[in-house]
């Protein structure tokens, strides 16, 4: 709850900005995120239109997609956008103490994440609409890192619980142990030429 607090309280300064630049182009301008019914042809364009003669390179549908439903939510009225990157953001000051929390203490998962909530780097994606893309990221990013590192932890204990009911299946990892470190050796022994 604290970083979430401290999260929005540093960039709640946000909700007064109105569009600037690139959101011109990719919201107010952008008949793709005016409709859902767009929405085959979001995941069939480019992310940002090309100039003349210019292939489109950029393919970032979901960044679309939650454009699509900031506009129904809040038409063009800018605090709505600016709200959803903030709540992206705290969602990802979340994640980072999730994710320090399998390393550190919680008291140092809590610090560093607190760090990471109100870090100046992070002000042009909070601020600044069209930063959405690197908020995105991040929360897919360290979501499937910590989803992963969970189902990682779950699955260690699950073998070291069956591991101590099965004694066939101890030697065989023990017998597996001891093939990899000769296995080790071998490939880093150095010869005199």
């Amino acid at each position: 709850m604290l970083i979430a607090c401290f999260a929005f309280l540093f960039y709640s300064n946000s909700f007064g900005n109105f569009f600037v630049w690139n959101d011109w182009t990719l919201i107010i301008e952008n008949y793709l995120v005016k409709d859902w019914s767009n929405l085959p042809e979001i995941f069939t364009s480019a992310f940002w239109k090309p100039l003349l003669g210019e292939p489109p390179q950029i393919y970032r549908p979901l960044v679309l997609l939650s454009f699509t439903a900031d506009f129904l939510l809040w038409g063009l009225n800018p605090w709505g956008y600016h709200l959803s990157n903030l709540l992206l953001h705290v969602l990802n000051s979340l994640l980072v103490y999730s994710l320090m929390g399998f390393y550190t203490s919680p008291l140092t998962a809590c610090v560093g994440s607190l760090l990471f909530a109100v870090h100046p780097i992070h002000t042009e994606a909070v601020t600044y609409i069209s930063g959405r893309v690197e908020l995105l990221m991040s929360l897919f990013l360290l979501g499937g890192t910590v989803v992963f590192l969970a189902t990682l932890s779950v699955g260690i204990k699950r073998l070291e619980q069956r591991m101590q009911q099965d004694t066939r299946l101890r030697q065989r990892v023990r017998h597996l142990c001891m093939i990899l470190k000769k296995g080790r050796k071998r490939q880093y022994k150095i010869t005199k030429a």
